[in-house]
């Protein structure tokens, strides 16, 4: 009786896992990576966006004044 089949059997399907598991450990490290960039490029549009409302802010007062002056 043969009773060596079962073993690589059960090792050809526990190397398949692994390799399953080393895969979507890749992919999750990978998307992982990408939400920190894409985490790290909304934190920098805030920025910029606040800069461009105080920018607006003064633009609207120095005009507010060049109006006051003109009248």
């Amino acid at each position: 009786m043969d009773t060596d089949l079962p073993q690589l059997t059960t090792a050809g399907v526990d190397n398949r896992i692994t390799t399953h598991l080393q895969e979507l450990y890749e992919t999750l490290s990978i998307v992982s990576d990408a939400m920190e960039t894409l985490n790290d490029d909304g934190q920098g549009l805030n920025n910029e966006l606040l800069q461009c409302q105080i920018k607006q802010q003064r633009l609207i007062q120095e005009f507010s004044q060049v109006k006051l002056a003109l009248e």
